[in-house]
């Protein structure tokens, strides 16, 4: 008996002393200076108590969308490499639009049924040879999803 005795004695000595500390914290800083029997001092809180952090993320979604457009750019190349009929003089991304200028009206026709075949673009201009497209809607909301979920998953 007498060792629960001691351990409820312990338990609540720890509970005084740490109730005792917390009243302390509500006793202004001059009060507990004049005063020899309180801490100088209040309990230090930690972040959460304190307010916490906040941090605050920019995610730059246009840049995975400049991404998904490159890989779809390098995608025309290659495609363009194995098949040297087609002849695109030159294609590039600007932002998030993927311009392409083709060699031929053939080889322009063979640029509008890729992009079909992709399924993802959208015609932004069509001037002969000259092609411009982006991320359609259903497209764009992926790759954005995609993003999200990739910080998310770093996070």
């Amino acid at each position: 008996m007498s060792r629960l005795r001691l351990r409820v004695i312990s338990v609540l000595g720890v509970v005084l002393f740490f109730g005792f500390l917390t009243v302390a914290n509500f006793v202004p800083e001059e009060t507990r200076l004049e005063n020899p029997l309180l801490p100088d001092q209040g309990l230090r809180l930690g972040l959460d108590l304190q307010g916490g952090i906040h941090w605050v993320l920019g995610v730059k979604l246009d840049t995975a969308e400049e991404q998904e457009l490159s890989f779809l750019r390098k995608n025309l190349e290659d495609i363009d490499t194995e098949d040297s009929a087609w002849g695109l003089e030159s294609s590039r991304v600007e932002g998030t639009r993927l311009e392409v200028v083709a060699g031929s009206p053939m080889a322009a026709q063979e640029v509008r049924d890729w992009a079909e075949a992709v399924g993802s673009l959208d015609v932004l201009s069509d001037q002969g040879t000259t092609l411009a497209f982006s991320l359609n809607d259903v497209a764009r909301a992926n790759v954005r999803q995609r993003g999200m979920d990739q910080v998310l998953e770093v996070l």
